[in-house]
């Protein structure tokens, strides 16, 4: 055999392309692939039947011993990563058979067999629970039973460096979350944290002692059709504040994140944070009155960000928009920054569909105010401007070369994207975001990086019959919008756009596509004739 068959890394580099049936037989064939092929077949594990399957045939129906579990202990060793997901929300993942089949344990009969809970605490009782799964670096549930928590109850955490835990389903009283959470023997590695509604369901311990650097808090937002739509309220917790190795923060602020425990005039945040995503879409207007969120980004350390995503709400005005963003711009070093998002969203009341809501009250004047003043902004890579339409509304080139010079590695540019049509069912009005095709190019070919461009929606109403050839954006290759709001326009001039798109963004998808379409047209008509 040859010296290069004896070297691990050479073996687990080919055994990432065998399929799991592959694996199961390769462990069968020598001792010498068996802990290799076995670690590669263990490594993620995504359900519990194969664990169940570790455990002897009638484990349901008698009392376990210390032996029985040689087999489930050796294996759960080998798992790094558990990710226990459902497809989605309406199709979650279930307790494997025959658990799955009773929604309610209590009515599990004798001879039925023990319940799932009941499984897990025998298994629990029999040795220490920190020999199971005692390798596993991320453990990650979505769209799942709560009662897949059962058997991580205990756990010792010891090489633990993530945990995500969003959309559980059958949820239990009182809740296996923080119990789950609260019970990790060794958090000495958890670095990234998201539990949705994490604020009330996390223990202070994992906040005060695990070295976390990436941390995600969500509410949860209740409601339903023809109904008030409202997030569940929480207040930052104190906690939180003190976490200087925090790298990655995402947080929504609620109309009750202040309390007085924060202390936020006493010292300054977050020193060490790279990437900052600020939700104020669960804040209303008018709370920005009482406790804005100005306080909370101007208790910031000066962090130097490499990201920085700010979602307003859809009633957010003007000023609370600027304000927001000149606080921004006070508490952060922006230097290095490569994305910058100033987003909109949220639910708002009485919605009739979600895909539509209100027009934002915010101008575009103030969002070329807002912009001019997070300038200059020399390495960054994607600007996204949707916390309202129209940017480019006006041709002002002046304003456009002094934007241009000031961030010159633009490479994404997203403007408003087409979540800004608003219709109503009653009212009869239609309102789209139309961008000028030739401001766009204006505004673009001044970028000499400039790979993506992405609007709402086009005004096909301005199309030029003679583009400006000057505005040709040479290394654009992906264009998109909303092509809705095209072709309800009547009298649209399909040659005209087919001509702007190909001069201004010869090398785009787009500009390929429609000339491509066009072809085919003729060709069959040819063919017709």
């Amino acid at each position: 055999m040859h010296p290069a068959w004896l070297i691990d890394d050479i073996w687990r580099l080919l055994l990432e392309h065998l399929l799991p049936r592959d694996l199961a037989v390769l462990a069968q064939t020598c001792n010498a692939l068996h802990d290799l092929a076995t670690a590669a077949l263990w490594h993620t594990v995504t359900d519990f039947k194969g664990l169940l399957q570790c455990l002897p045939k009638d484990y349901r129906h008698r009392s376990l011993q210390l032996e029985d579990l040689k087999r489930l202990d050796f294996y759960s060793a080998k798992i790094q990563v558990l990710s226990l997901e459902g497809e989605s929300v309406s199709r979650p993942l279930r307790l494997p058979h025959p658990y799955q089949i009773h929604k309610n344990q209590k009515q599990y009969k004798e001879n039925e067999g023990k319940a799932w809970d009941e499984l897990w605490e025998e298994i629990a009782r029999l040795r220490p629970q920190s020999a199971f799964l005692s390798n596993v670096k991320k453990v990650r549930i979505n769209n799942a039973d709560e009662q897949h928590i059962c058997p991580l109850i205990g756990i010792s955490g010891f090489r633990l460096e993530h945990v995500y835990i969003k959309y559980i389903h059958q949820r239990q009283s009182p809740s296996l979350v923080p119990k789950f959470l609260g019970t990790l023997q060794d958090i000495t590695k958890l670095e990234y944290l998201f539990v949705r509604d994490g604020q009330d369901l996390i223990p202070s311990k994992i906040l005060l002692e695990a070295p976390l650097k990436h941390i995600r808090f969500d509410p949860r937002i209740s409601g339903g059709w023809h109904m008030n739509f409202h997030f569940k309220v929480f207040p930052i917790r104190p906690e939180l504040l003190s976490k200087d190795t925090l790298q990655h923060l995402t947080i929504s602020l609620t109309r009750e994140w202040y309390t007085s425990q924060l202390k936020l005039g006493e010292r300054k945040l977050f020193p060490n944070l790279k990437t900052l995503w600020l939700n104020l879409t669960t804040l209303e207007s008018k709370a920005y009155s009482q406790h804005s969120p100005v306080e909370f980004l101007d208790a910031l350390d000066q962090p130097e960000l490499d990201l920085l995503n700010i979602k307003f709400r859809y009633d957010a005005t003007g000023r609370q928009f600027l304000d927001v963003v000149k606080a921004a711009k006070r508490s952060c070093r922006l230097e290095n920054l490569t994305e910058l998002a100033l987003a909109g969203g949220g639910w708002f009341e009485n919605c009739m569909e979600c895909g539509s809501r209100p027009a934002p009250s915010i101008q575009p004047v103030e969002l070329r105010e807002a912009l001019k003043v997070v300038l200059p902004l020399p390495n960054l890579k994607v600007l996204r401007v949707s916390v309202a339409p129209n940017l480019l509304d006006i041709l002002d080139l002046d304003l456009y070369e002094e934007i241009a010079k000031q961030m010159p590695l633009l490479e994404r540019l997203h403007l408003g994207h087409a979540e800004f049509y608003t219709s109503s069912l009653f009212y009869g009005t239609v309102i789209y975001e139309r961008v000028p095709l030739h401001h766009l190019a204006a505004f673009c070919h001044l970028f000499s990086e400039m790979e993506e461009v992405s609007v709402g929606t086009v005004d096909g109403k301005l199309l030029e019959e003679y583009p400006n050839k000057e505005w040709r954006c040479p290394n654009v290759k992906r264009v998109q919008w909303d092509w809705e709001g095209l072709y309800d326009i009547d009298g649209l001039n399909e040659a005209w756009m087919r001509e702007g798109l190909s001069t201004y963004f010869p090398k785009s998808d787009m500009a390929s596509a429609l000339v491509e379409r066009y072809l085919t047209e003729l060709r069959v008509t040819a063919e017709d004739v």
